[in-house]
């Protein structure tokens, strides 16, 4: 009898995370088999570093939205030598899952990353919860309007262009199917880090989506065709055979190297990344 990933994580619940070892994995959403070999093993490359630079103006605030029960915060990042209102193209940020802006923001230097880029444009970043996965659930919490229909609206009140999505993990699978939205179109370029994708719904985290339906119209969405998309994921990340296989004849750009579900990987191609989206949203 075949167990399926969701049979285990249900009947496992945190021991699955305890197999992995404290402070093995960054978010819950994967299984520690793959990551772990590969740590063991030395796989997955060095560990990437935050620049040593000065960031520029950072605001912060609450953005009101009928699209989730409570009122997300939300970090707005400037590149240095500018202000607040200054007209920018914008790229939306999304995190992954257990995170929000803030952490996701700092537990990656986005801010200083940016500053060292030289490049004239800003990072927003919203909240975006725990496990909304960034689209419509069940008890009618949608975080996926909450971005396009809240956000990037406000975005335009404050002078802010959004013209790309740079998403990691729940966020990568995110930007991947917001992106093939109607407003998602508009967009000159996405960035899907690690993206959580899930071959079936048995195999998927059991908190990703409420059914079978959810998630055949999320995948749905995922495989339509999109604006200009690349897609980064370490060879040691659990989603990196799925993520293969799943955007397999899809006309994104793939970046594969060595690295796990974690920020050192993800710090490691940050720059790579910002540089992509800054030469397609016009900064």
């Amino acid at each position: 009898m075949q167990v399926s990933r969701r049979g285990v994580l249900a009947g496992l619940g945190l021991g699955a995370v305890g197999v992995a070892g404290a402070g093995t994995l960054v978010e819950y959403d994967v299984l520690p088999g793959r990551t772990v070999a590969h740590r063991l093993l030395g796989l997955d490359g060095e560990a990437g570093h935050i620049p040593d630079t000065e960031p520029g103006p950072r605001l912060t605030g609450t953005l009101p939205s009928d699209h989730v029960d409570t009122d997300p915060g939300y970090v707005l990042l400037y590149p240095p030598g500018t202000n607040p209102g200054d007209p920018l193209p914008t790229v939306v940020l999304l995190h992954g899952a257990h995170s929000s802006a803030a952490a996701k923001i700092d537990s990656m230097g986005l801010d200083r990353f940016l500053a060292a880029s030289g490049r004239r444009l800003a990072l927003a970043a919203v909240d975006g919860g725990d496990h909304s996965y960034w689209h419509e659930r069940d008890d009618g919490q949608d975080a996926g309007a909450m971005v396009l229909e809240d956000f990037f609206p406000f975005l335009q009140t404050k002078g802010l262009d959004p013209q790309g999505l740079w998403g990691w993990s729940m966020g990568g699978s995110g930007a991947l199917a917001l992106s093939t939205t109607e407003a998602g179109r508009q967009l000159g370029g996405v960035v899907a880090v690690s993206p959580a994708l899930y071959s079936s719904f048995d195999d998927a985290n059991t908190d990703a989506f409420d059914n079978q339906g959810q998630y055949e119209d999320v995948m749905d969405r995922i495989k339509a065709p999109r604006p200009y998309t690349r897609v980064d994921c370490g060879t040691g990340d659990p989603f990196y055979r799925t993520d293969l296989d799943l955007l397999d004849g899809l006309d994104v750009e793939r970046h594969y190297s060595p690295g796990a579900h974690d920020t050192g990987y993800w710090t490691r191609v940050a720059g790579s990344e910002l540089a992509w989206l800054a030469d397609r949203v016009g900064a």
